[in-house]
């Protein structure tokens, strides 16, 4: 990645964790929801230790390597709390696979009540990233920025 390129990273970094404070920690119960814990859907319990007392700034990247869809299952206000993890771990140039394909692609069109939660600020700061990774990484296949994190006017 050219010196430039690095400097936007740096930046964006600055960005992404200023729209999305390490403060307000969700509770243990506020994690995920209880159904996909009933329907045996993913490893509950191996996701709320992890989680638990952990800013998202803690968050191993081996974790996100290893479960990157954990994300979808979490509540709304989890998902907007964790989520800038998931957004740093990806700028390295796309260079890391699935787990940033995944993101990448499942921002297009999270569930509604996923975007409903995300502030004007978080809209933004996920609009810049999808442009950042449009500049660092010309030979992968970015969508097109979401309608959902367009202005509203």
């Amino acid at each position: 990645m050219s010196s430039e390129k690095n400097e936007l990273r740096r930046r964006l970094e600055a960005v992404i964790e200023k729209a999305f404070p390490v403060t307000n920690l969700p509770r243990e119960g506020e994690l995920f929801s209880p159904e996909f814990v009933i329907s045996g859907v993913f490893k509950a319990e191996e996701l709320r230790w992890l989680l638990s007392c952990r800013s998202w700034k803690a968050l191993p990247r081996s974790e996100i390597e290893q479960h990157p869809a954990w994300l979808i299952y979490l509540t709304p206000t989890a998902f907007v709390y964790y989520l800038p993890a998931w957004l740093t771990y990806t700028l390295d140039s796309m260079e890391v696979g699935f787990p940033a394909q995944f993101i990448v692609g499942y921002l297009v069109d999270p569930p509604l009540e996923f975007r409903n939660a995300l502030s004007e600020v978080h809209r933004l700061t996920i609009r810049t990233w999808y442009d950042f990774l449009r500049l660092a990484s010309p030979v992968e296949k970015i969508p097109p920025t979401p309608d959902y994190l367009l202005p509203r006017g």
